[in-house]
């Protein structure tokens, strides 16, 4: 396989293909649980919550690096940066989405 081949680790290649494209729908569902999560400082949940994001894209973007960096942030009880950081990267997406 050629990412065995380059040397890398599965996750650290996240090709278009392999991501399942969320709608907007489904991105606010799983952004109002992760929220309902973190007011309930459910650490565990959040990351169950990130865990289905994670070979998920949004706009035709990729969410791996987003989430994981989410999820390095719930693990050091970061809740508030955990979410924020995603709500940005996700306003970010739409406003480039409203330019085009």
């Amino acid at each position: 396989m050629i990412r065995e081949a380059l040397g890398l680790p599965m996750e650290e290649i996240v090709e278009l293909s392999d991501c399942v494209e969320l709608e907007k729908e489904m991105l606010d569902v799983y952004m109002a649980e992760l929220d309902e999560a973190m007011f309930d400082f459910d650490g565990e949940r959040m990351l169950s919550i990130l865990a289905k994001m994670e070979y998920c894209s949004y706009e035709g973007q990729p969410m791996k690096k987003v989430v994981d960096t989410a999820s390095r942030k719930v693990e050091m009880l970061d809740y508030m940066s955990a979410t924020d950081g995603l709500l940005k990267w996700i306003e970010q997406i739409e406003e480039e989405e409203d330019e085009s």
